[in-house]
């Protein structure tokens, strides 16, 4: 194979290894986070890792044609790996059947392991053109530059902080006997609330499966069309101002009284559940649910929470600060005046025999959701997103968010705080 064989092919290894070394350096950068969340996939990152910095030196002092084809195999594997993970989900581990978000960090490896992939292949089944390649190094090593700068702004980005948990959407590890484990939220609404020395519990708050929440700068344009769709929701905000009028308006209560997600009161229709995950206005009109402060007729409505059957993450609103959620192995307790209980709350995880027991159904996923802090006098607090995971303002009635024990859970269907709703 004359362009690796010979001078002319050592610009054309360069590249080569520029491309395998930068998805090397990445997947190592990756692993702390991966390690967290499964020890196998921070494994299996650590070996694509270190192989990918092994073929780059390899592939700069060896000239052999099994060397391109093991490379070229193993990175076509990786790809198709990552394929699966954002398509269908890992068929196996603590994720398995959850399609994961893709981010720059991973886009940007999967676009150099391509990259690799083709010019491999290039090399091997084409080698005049690979010849003609590796003669031009000005070319190459522009590329190679363009390699090395693309990974470093990859790295730096806020999708390679905390990517395994943003990319599984802040899967758990499970539930206990109590079905109270849960999983660790590393974003909440208030981050500068959990730094002080007591955070009234807030920092025990979480709600759902999703990845990272980063409020963006939206241009003019963007902010525009967003603005107009909130001021629709506003317009169901009006129509529902208090408890008492939605549920005149057939919204029944779903669940109790949650410290940061305060009451939800549901309506479940064609509307209600949008297929196609476009917020247009019909959608904006349905919202599956209209948070309350509480759940007295006189409640004040404080937000909203949308939902879509879509069967991945909804385009949903204009921008891309709304970060949709989705439940697991939520406990639902059907009543006969259509409100739904959930004795083990909205974000912990039950055995079908926990739920059994409690008189429930289990619902093993939930379609995707996302809160909308957008009602007057809800939509000014600067330390809570449009999107938020969480409303800091809605608080227990001591100020806190201290909440009952789980296993009480079920004998409280109006609030679980432990002072009661404020």
């Amino acid at each position: 194979m004359s362009d690796v064989r010979s001078g002319q092919g050592e610009p054309l290894r360069a590249l080569l290894a520029a491309l395998s070394g930068a998805a090397g350096v990445i997947h190592l950068a990756m692993v702390p986070s991966h390690m967290d969340e499964w020890a196998l996939e921070g494994v299996a990152f650590a070996v694509a890792g270190w192989f990918q910095l092994a073929w780059a030196v390899l592939v700069l002092t060896r000239s052999r044609r099994e060397l391109l084809r093991l490379g070229l195999a193993a990175n076509l594997l990786f790809v198709g790996a990552w394929a699966v993970t954002r398509t269908a989900g890992s068929p196996f581990g603590p994720h398995a059947g959850h399609a994961e978000s893709a981010s720059l960090i991973d886009l940007t490896t999967v676009g150099l392991q391509l990259a690799l992939v083709a010019l491999a292949a290039v090399a091997l089944f084409r080698p005049t053109l690979g010849a003609a390649l590796g003669r031009s190094l000005p070319t190459v090593t522009a590329t190679a530059a363009v390699v090395v700068v693309v990974a470093s702004v990859a790295l730096a980005s806020p999708s390679a902080r905390n990517h395994a948990h943003t990319s599984h959407g802040e899967h758990g590890d499970g539930h206990d006997e109590a079905a109270g484990s849960g999983h660790d939220h590393e974003a909440m609404a208030n981050p500068a609330a959990a730094s002080t020395g007591d955070d009234r519990g807030l920092s025990s708050l979480r709600n759902g499966h999703h990845h990272e929440i980063v409020a963006e700068e939206l241009d003019a344009a963007t902010q525009a069309d967003l603005d107009e769709q909130l001021a629709v929701t506003r317009e169901v905000a009006a129509q529902n101002p208090t408890v008492a009028a939605a549920e005149a308006n057939g919204y029944r209560r779903i669940g109790p009284y949650f410290p940061g997600i305060g009451a939800h009161y549901g309506r479940m229709g064609p509307e209600e559940t949008n297929r196609a995950g476009v917020m247009d206005r019909t959608a904006l009109l349905h919202p599956l649910a209209i948070i309350y402060e509480g759940t007295e007729p006189t409640s004040q409505v404080a937000g909203f929470m949308y939902l879509s059957l879509s069967d991945t993450e909804p385009e949903g609103f204009a921008g891309p600060n709304d970060v949709w959620h989705y439940h697991e192995q939520l406990c639902l307790k059907y009543q006969p005046d259509g409100e739904i209980d959930v004795p083990f709350g909205l974000d912990r995880q039950s055995t079908d025999a926990q739920c059994q027991a409690a008189g429930g159904n289990i619902l093993p996923v939930s379609p995707w959701m996302v809160h909308v802090w957008s009602a007057p006098g809800w939509d000014d607090d600067p330390d809570v997103g449009t999107f938020g995971e969480v409303h800091t303002d809605l608080t227990c009635s001591d100020g806190s968010y201290h909440m009952l024990p789980v296993d009480q859970w079920a004998d409280h269907q109006d609030s679980i705080c432990s002072n009661g709703a404020a």
